[in-house]
């Protein structure tokens, strides 16, 4: 019986892990959210709330963080902070756009995304940041 709970408990955590691991407190209408280890995005009618993922940058492997946003109407922001709580960036009130934040130090970082009666969409993807990137 107990062997059975630990399977259960290992197949779970797994499934966790790689089907992208956001959290958050937030109510949606009309909505559609693919979430990945590399990739948070969501579009919808109305996004109050946040949502929040943690991305790791390994030592000498910079990563960019690449941010696409539609506003209809409301307002979205983002913020992307250290382990520390330092910010890395931070936008109020984002109108569409499209931008990439270089994280260039190692260690844990959390984006988080918030939104009050927002209209619209946004796709936040991260990866190693390549070197034509970086000239």
């Amino acid at each position: 019986m107990i062997n059975k709970k630990y399977i259960l408990l290992i197949i779970v955590s797994t499934i966790f892990l790689l089907s992208g691991c956001t959290y958050g407190s937030f109510s949606t209408l009309k909505s559609v959210e693919k979430n990945t280890f590399s990739m948070m995005s969501m579009s919808y009618e109305k996004f109050n709330g946040y949502k929040a993922t943690s991305i790791k940058v390994k030592e000498g492997n910079p990563m960019n963080v690449n941010v696409d946003i539609v506003s209809k109407k409301g307002k979205l922001d983002m913020s992307i902070t250290d382990e520390k709580g330092h910010s890395i960036y931070e936008g109020k009130d984002i109108p569409t756009s499209s931008f990439t934040v270089k994280i260039h130090e190692s260690g844990d970082y959390k984006i988080k995304v918030s939104g009050k009666k927002h209209y619209g969409s946004y796709k936040i993807t991260w990866g190693k940041a390549s070197e034509d990137n970086e000239k």
